[in-house]
């Protein structure tokens, strides 16, 4: 497994066939004297194809990120290629953007000291029969269990870090 740290310049439209889907993004590496870039290929099938489906909403054109990947040499008709496999991308854009602030406060981040994490998900509320509202007569006059549609839970996290300065 190979690490590749840089900027997303390009993402490419989602490509979706039978039970498979795709993205290339490109990332781009500036930290250097001569940039490099590479393109990087996230696919997924069946129950993962979420991944791939939401790379978008986590990643966006200009976020500073890691990617995991495996180098690979395929055949088509005759001809070569290679391939950039994901297997995870990490999107660093709090160091980049505490580092872009410590450098104009004149400070140098020296480590992280604190990491929280504040998720928010749905909280479903549940009845019952004997609780104080209803009590007793809710067993004798209970309706039937509705159908409930199928549909998706939003989770929202919040992460927050600290750096120790100097």
């Amino acid at each position: 497994m190979a690490t590749f740290n840089g900027q997303i310049t390009h993402i490419l439209p989602i490509f979706e066939k039978d039970n498979m889907v795709s993205i290339e993004f490109r990332v781009e590496n500036v930290d250097g004297q001569y940039p490099t870039s590479a393109i990087f290929k996230k696919f997924a099938k069946d129950d993962n194809k979420k991944y791939v489906l939401e790379f978008e909403k986590y990643n966006k054109i200009g976020d500073i990120v890691e990617v995991e990947y495996s180098h690979r040499t395929n055949e088509w008709k005759g001809r070569w290629f290679n391939e950039n496999s994901v297997f995870k991308v990490t999107n660093l854009d709090a160091k980049a953007k505490a580092q872009v602030l410590a450098k104009s406060l004149g400070v140098k981040i020296i480590r992280v000291v604190n990491f929280s994490e504040d998720t928010q998900q749905p909280y479903m509320q549940y009845a019952r029969a004997d609780s104080a509202i209803g009590g007793a007569m809710m067993v004798k006059e209970a309706a039937p269990v509705p159908e409930l549609p199928k549909g998706e839970s939003k989770y929202t996290a919040n992460v927050n870090i600290v750096y120790e300065i100097r």
